[in-house]
């Protein structure tokens, strides 16, 4: 098993997991078997319809085949419903979000690596390169990884629960420098044993950031902040790989 180190534009460093070439190819049957459900259930809604054009209906049909790979991964940042089952997903190697021109890139690649040659390109290339690429990650400049992040370098990173999901998402627009003053405040709340100075320091925190985000929540200050930083943490994990 490869493991890739990705480093975030806020400098933390994260340890993959690559995805196998096995994970992958189970990840593909996965999504073949659901284009194939969704497949004949169109068939099944169309047959009692009267359609004389032909034409249109094949096309129709044709969508979900074409486009579902990229719609999926567009849609849910880097997951097919297949990686999704697998916890895998899809990252740039230079740690920026990867966005729709990466998708559509290795969507593109999909016919020479996947389709036509029934995924032989796709195997040799995965096992051949240092980050596990097939042609089209190698032209998009991302990878598969498995989502299980381990940090190897970097403050601002907090541990998260299983299943996290994010709270607040304008946490987005914050700075690595707003993300220090609030650790460094919630560092401080819990070594002066939540002091009435430090609660207020903690109060007038929150407000400022509620106000920059522009959110309204009957969060406990110290809770909120905290909530920061994982949302954040989250981020730099889901989204600044």
């Amino acid at each position: 098993m490869k493991n890739i180190h990705i480093k975030t534009s806020q400098n933390v460093v994260f340890e993959h997991a690559s995805a196998s070439v096995g994970e992958r190819l189970l990840a593909t049957v996965i999504d073949v078997v659901v284009i194939y459900v969704v497949f004949l259930l169109m068939i099944f809604a169309f047959s009692s319809l009267r359609i004389s054009n032909k034409n249109f209906l094949f096309y129709l049909l044709l969508m979900p085949v074409l486009f579902y790979s990229l719609i999926f991964e567009v849609w849910t940042k880097g997951q097919s419903l297949g990686k999704k089952a697998l916890k895998l997903r899809v990252v740039r190697i230079d740690g920026r979000p990867a966005g729709f021109f990466d998708y559509f890139i290795r969507w593109i690649f999909r016919l020479t690596d996947i389709t036509i040659s029934l995924g032989s390109v796709a195997i040799v290339s995965i096992v051949a390169t240092k980050k596990s690429q097939r042609i089209g990650d190698l032209a998009a400049g991302t990878t598969v990884i498995r989502f299980n992040p381990k940090i190897v370098k970097g403050e601002l990173y907090k541990a998260l629960p299983d299943n996290y999901s994010l709270q607040f998402a304008g946490v987005a627009n914050l700075k690595a420098k707003d993300i220090n003053t609030i650790n460094e405040i919630v560092t401080y709340t819990q070594t002066s044993l939540r002091s009435a100075q430090s609660m207020e320091l903690a109060q007038k925190t929150k407000e400022a950031i509620c106000k920059k985000l522009n959110i309204t929540t009957d969060m406990g200050s110290t809770k909120f902040l905290k909530t920061i930083l994982q949302d954040y943490s989250y981020l730099q994990m889901t989204n600044g790989q």
